[in-house]
């Protein structure tokens, strides 16, 4: 997680810590099931950016949302929270209206507890796994100088460098490959395998760690599907029936057949029979 802000923004100088390098694997993978904790999912063509009002405590102000790639963020954190809970997620964007339209798809599926703001708000902050809306897919931005807050580097370093196992970048990459900072990243994923190119979407590796409660959901749910499995067979008892106890009778009557006598006039029992 650390090697391309590392090698982007401090030429290599900063490395990770013993502890952050034990961290077990994480959830995300590519659509091909290969495990990647960096992925990029481009955005078609139809995802287009539109430019809202967004309210302050002063004032409104305008600012850009991309309604369907929201739509898809949402999802897929929703999805994570669920594996990983939703206080290891978090959803981040560089635009205001668009933090508010992944609050509105969140709340429309009844997904709560995941981290939803600006990257000014995640400055200082960490989680298992962030989510980047890049929001700009237009013609309009293929120009460095339209891509706005998008190209400054800082902002951009704060992004990657939010997530301690999972990092999931959502953009148009012909829009995003114009600025060179960009373009490293870019680069990074593919050299990890980790581009998620659109019709195809990340995966989540069910070997990856799980919260507590989502561990105890998990174990919930396949102990149900066990006793649901055991009630549809029969007892055994039909299959392998008890063998029939026979009755023992009350008494028994020895019957003598016959006794012979010998010369010294003792009676020897030649055979019993048991009714």
């Amino acid at each position: 997680m650390n090697s391309f802000p590392s090698k982007q923004f401090y030429d290599g100088k900063v490395f990770s810590d013993k502890s952050t390098k034990d961290r077990p694997a994480g959830l995300l993978a590519h659509g091909s099931g290969a495990r990647c904790p960096v992925l990029f999912w481009s955005s078609p063509s139809t995802f287009q950016e539109e430019v809202h009002e967004v309210a302050t405590r002063d004032a409104s102000t305008r600012s850009k949302a991309n309604v369907k790639e929201a739509h898809r963020c949402a999802r897929l954190a929703a999805e994570i929270a669920q594996c990983a809970g939703a206080k290891s997620v978090a959803v981040l964007s560089w635009y205001n209206a668009q933090v508010v339209e992944l609050k509105s798809c969140l709340r429309k599926q009844n997904t709560s507890g995941i981290h939803v703001g600006s990257l000014v708000t995640a400055q200082g902050s960490e989680w298992d796994y962030v989510l980047l809306s890049t929001v700009l897919s237009s013609k309009a931005s293929l120009q460095e100088a339209k891509l706005g807050c998008l190209a400054d580097k800082h902002l951009l370093n704060v992004a990657v460098s939010r997530a301690r196992v999972g990092l999931v970048v959502l953009g148009c990459p012909d829009v995003l490959q114009g600025n060179r900072h960009w373009a490293a990243f870019l680069e990074h994923c593919k050299d990890l395998g980790g581009m998620v190119q659109d019709g195809d979407e990340p995966s989540l590796s069910a070997e990856g760690p799980m919260s507590d409660s989502a561990a105890e959901r998990r174990f919930q749910a396949t102990f149900e599907r066990a006793i649901r499995a055991y009630q549809q067979f029969r007892s055994p008892q039909e299959f392998y029936p008890p063998p029939q106890r026979k009755e023992t009778p009350s008494s028994v009557t020895r019957d003598f057949c016959r006794i012979r006598e010998v010369e010294n006039g003792s009676e020897r029992p030649e055979a019993f029979k048991y009714q």
